[in-house]
């Protein structure tokens, strides 16, 4: 078996294990993102080190710029407006938004 298609089988039995473990114990959105994402993730760092050097500058350009430029734009568009905003764990408005 190459070793290109045991890491494939590898991340398959990641993702599967993950699915079935949500599937049992339910849990909230953020940790069932984080299971599916960063498990896959780790191993493939693991796996090459050497990508996560490479990838972590543009992740970050990417991110910063882009995410912080689409969470503005959607904060002053209002896509961001929950009825039930009392309930949140941080109920007040940062920085009048």
């Amino acid at each position: 078996m190459s070793r290109l298609i045991f890491d494939h089988l590898v991340l398959v039995g990641i993702v599967a294990a993950v699915s079935l473990l949500l599937i049992f114990y339910p849990v909230g959105p953020l940790v069932g993102s984080i299971l599916y994402f960063a498990l896959p993730s780790a191993y493939l760092v693991f796996k090459k080190p050497s990508i996560f050097k490479t990838a972590v500058l543009p992740s970050l350009i990417f991110g910063l710029l882009y995410g912080v430029g689409f969470e503005y734009l959607n904060e002053l568009g209002g896509s961001w407006i929950f009825p039930r905003a009392n309930e949140f764990v941080f109920p007040n408005l940062f920085f009048g938004v």
